[in-house]
């Protein structure tokens, strides 16, 4: 393929990632105006401003950037998209049963998400939308940023854009996955449709889901809550295996108090009988700890294999298996060759 081939289907590309801004932010501004009308609440007017403004730029955008050429190639495309359009909504419908049943379970437990996108508008509508569930939202504009955000408090959860500058989003993942101290923060990637061979790459180091652009509120929610509740889980488990290691610590002292009294017993040379009841009564004692201890081991072993890293990166990697992912991988895929035959 030429230069000016590969020349154009990078223009395309950065299009089509630049569109995607605004169209997120006009559905998403729609569907917070929408819940507020729902639940009779007064509607924000910077909100309808913010759809205004994001209308306006998607306006500009297409008078200014889009050529004959690459209306052509949209056209080609065009199939494709609306053949897969089923699968997605078939993967929100499935999803938005599944974030009823995870509300339920997460009642009363609000996560701490760290949100990184460059764009500001894009941060924002992530910022109200999470936080009406009542999240404690904070933001970072690029992957610098997000690094010493992460460094300074903990989160419960990151939301990543792929395209930033500096340290983009693949690069913030793979910090996050190599340090110990925040490789169990649940890292949900924000993409467009372009980007899927880069989400690919993240969820198999170590991203436990991903978001297409625009964000549809309901997938987003039920995502956020998917992964918080893993994240609330884990840290369930690690205080439940701190404390059992703390009970251990005192099971294990014990035996060993009963073992010194065992062994004071035994080298008593009286015969007296209340001694000798005495030292069986101890060393029954001194059994049933030591059972208690044994049985303490066995579930403090299946709680590290739980709570491991290598663990909870194996089930994540099974999202790449998933058929609406791999409808998407298929897209981008065959986008790109028809691009390429386009510019043969």
């Amino acid at each position: 393929m030429s230069d000016h081939s590969i020349s154009e289907e990078t223009n395309l590309r950065l299009l089509r990632h630049d569109l995607y801004n605004p169209i997120n932010q006009i559905v998403g501004y729609s569907e917070l105006l929408t819940e507020e009308l729902e639940a009779g609440e007064d509607l924000a007017t910077e909100d309808l401003s913010k759809i205004k403004d994001s209308a306006l730029v998607l306006l500009e955008m297409i008078r200014s950037r889009l050529t004959p050429q690459e209306l052509k190639a949209e056209k080609h495309s065009s199939t494709e998209e609306k053949s897969s359009g089923s699968v997605v909504q078939l993967k929100t419908n499935h999803t938005n049963k599944e974030h009823l049943r995870q509300s339920d379970r997460l009642a009363g437990r609000k996560g701490r998400v760290l949100v990184v996108d460059d764009n500001a508008s894009n941060r924002d509508l992530l910022v109200a939308a999470l936080s009406r569930q009542g999240h404690v939202v904070s933001t970072a504009e690029d992957g610098e940023i997000a690094v010493s955000s992460v460094k300074e408090k903990p989160f419960d959860l990151i939301l990543l854009d792929v395209q930033m500058p500096r340290l983009n989003g693949e690069q913030v993942l793979e910090y996050l996955k190599a340090n110990d101290q925040f490789s169990m923060i649940p890292v949900i990637m924000i993409s467009g449709l372009d980007d899927i061979d880069v989400v690919i790459r993240c969820i198999d180091c170590g991203a436990d889901d991903y978001l297409p652009k625009p964000c549809n509120l309901t997938l987003l929610r039920a995502r956020v809550d998917s992964s918080l509740e893993k994240k609330f889980r884990y840290d369930d488990d690690l205080t439940l295996y701190e404390n059992l290691k703390e009970a251990q610590s005192r099971v294990r002292a014990q035996i060993d108090q009963a073992q010194s009294v065992i062994s004071q017993l035994s080298a008593t040379s009286s015969h007296d009988p209340n001694v000798t009841r005495l030292l069986s009564h101890v060393s029954e004692i001194a059994s049933v700890l030591v059972d208690n201890d044994t049985a303490l081991h066995v579930t403090i072993q299946k709680l590290e294999v739980k709570i491991s890293r290598q663990s909870v990166v194996s089930q994540v990697k099974a999202i790449t298996s998933d058929p609406a992912f791999q409808s998407l991988s298929d897209r981008a895929r065959l986008m790109r060759q028809r691009r390429q035959q386009l510019g043969a």
